[in-house]
């Protein structure tokens, strides 16, 4: 949980740096590449992208890197001074070194109604297709997605999240959403 938590505010960290582009290079449209890889195809040696439009962080091991697209087949890791390349399937990317490999696995449904620390006057509605969320909170709908099968990033607000499935929880810093309201 440690190596969770220091990953997340890592990435905070690093992606509130960033400036977006709006996903475009030019007239190029930036693909969405966020999630969970696999080092040289070894499961034991995830890999973890965080994107927010074509900027980008990337995460292996204790390495970290901020990024973004050179082209929409070419990614930069600036920290690592390292340059991949991107399959056209988007699901290999190409180092010198080593290759990546997008993993797949199913994603939790959070879809329906949260309660913000459980009160019914602070309602969520979250609608999901895969990994992409909307987050409606009517007044507010925040963009996002999940990168793990338990981590939650929030595109408008640069926010991070834990799902827990055993309590049916999304924490995010000190508030926590809940499926049920008091």
């Amino acid at each position: 949980m440690r190596r969770f938590f220091a990953i997340v505010v890592t990435c905070a960290c690093l992606v509130a740096c960033t400036t977006s582009k709006k996903g475009k290079i030019g007239s190029e449209k930036v693909p969405e590449i966020a999630g969970t890889w696999y080092e040289n195809d070894k499961k034991e040696a995830p890999c973890y992208i965080v994107q927010n439009d074509r900027d980008l962080v990337f995460l292996s091991g204790k390495e970290t890197s901020n990024g973004f697209f050179k082209s929409s087949v070419e990614v930069l890791a600036k920290d690592w001074g390292r340059n991949a390349i991107l399959s056209s399937d988007h699901q290999t990317l190409k180092w010198a070194d080593r290759t990546w490999t997008k993993a797949t696995f199913p994603y939790p449904n959070i879809s329906g109604t949260w309660y913000e620390n459980g009160e019914t006057a602070k309602q969520i509605n979250i609608t999901q297709n895969n990994t992409k969320l909307v987050m409606d909170n009517g007044s507010q709908k925040l963009n996002g997605y999940f990168y793990t099968t338990n981590a939650i990033y929030s595109l408008e607000n640069n926010n991070y999240g834990t799902y827990n499935p055993k309590k049916g929880t999304i924490t995010w810093g000190t508030k926590v959403w809940m499926r049920k309201g008091n």
